[in-house]
């Protein structure tokens, strides 16, 4: 995959899963968030534009663009509430069908 992929470890019993994090301050729709949708790895996003195009504004996984502090605690929670980890795999194991159906459909068509 391609991009930046983190496993936190704050606890002695580190995840394995990995957690994709795209901490772009511009970005027009980062490849890597499509990659990480169809690999079903959760993600955490700043809220950019083209970001919030892909994942939705209302994704539980995105933090404001440069915001370290706010970064650092969805990476503690993801890695210490596994029902907030269990909604961000959910949500990105619900897009497959739909980045497909886009995709066939062509750019502007619903």
């Amino acid at each position: 995959m391609v991009g930046r992929t983190v496993s936190v470890a704050r606890s002695p019993h580190p995840r394995q899963e990995p957690l994709s994090v795209v901490p772009s301050r511009i970005e027009g729709g980062a490849n890597v968030i499509s990659e990480a949708i169809t690999a079903s790895v959760p993600i955490l996003a700043s809220r950019i534009d083209g970001n919030v195009g892909i994942l939705g504004a209302d994704y539980p996984g995105l933090f404001e663009a440069g915001d370290t502090q706010q970064l650092v605690e969805l990476m503690v929670r993801a890695e210490t509430d596994r029902e907030y980890l269990t909604e961000l795999e959910k949500d990105v194991r619900s897009w497959p069908p739909l980045l497909i159906l886009r995709a066939r459909k062509g750019p502007g068509r619903t």
